[in-house]
């Protein structure tokens, strides 16, 4: 009787570790499969006034399969409704060490576009084709949101000025209140 209880149990303990097994192989299956192929993260964007934001994006290449010299970053902006706006824009060339790029980047934004949303996309420049555009290829990637206002650029531009070279800054100021007091000065004595 003793032996049979103990088959019995090695029996259901066999049966419940392939079970285990078997789901913990379908989960990792499954993850690998959702995983992309590239990704492109926005890791910094920092308005600069006007239509120019300094970005660094971080380009990973999750299957190297699809890198090579020829892989340029690029993007498109689009409307709010997702229609395409302007396509093509520059091409910049990236390096990747080991399966991932960093790229600093100064994005300045056509005079013509005042409202958008700014896609990051990869251009295999050989093989003629856009990652996004490729049912092959898993790609996910960053946007910005665009929109021109007068009143922060101006403000942007003005701190930047101010934390980029502050004595230049105090100098200009100085010099434009000492112009404004002279052109009052002289407009005061003219008038007497």
């Amino acid at each position: 009787m003793k032996k049979t209880v103990l088959i019995k149990m090695i029996a259901w303990g066999y049966i419940v570790l392939i079970i285990a097994f078997g789901l913990y192989s379908r989960n990792v299956l499954s993850e690998e499969n959702n995983q992309n192929d590239v990704e492109i993260v926005l890791e910094k964007s920092e308005y600069k006034g006007g239509r120019t934001h300094n970005i660094q994006l971080k380009v990973i290449f999750n299957n190297l399969k699809y890198y090579s010299e020829n892989v340029l970053l690029s993007y498109h902006i689009y409307d709010d409704s997702n229609n395409v706006i302007k396509f093509e824009n520059e091409r910049i060339p990236i390096n990747i060490s080991d399966n991932t790029a960093l790229v600093n980047y100064k994005l300045i934004v056509d005079r013509s576009i005042k409202k958008g949303i700014i896609k990051f996309d990869l251009v295999d420049e050989k093989n003629s084709y856009w990652f996004s555009a490729n049912d092959q290829i898993k790609m996910s990637s960053s946007q910005i949101d665009f929109k021109y206002n007068i009143l922060k650029s101006i403000l942007a531009v003005l701190k930047n000025e101010v934390s980029d070279s502050p004595y230049i800054f105090s100098v200009n100021v100085i010099v434009g209140c000492l112009a404004i007091g002279a052109a009052i000065y002289i407009n005061k004595k003219e008038i007497l």
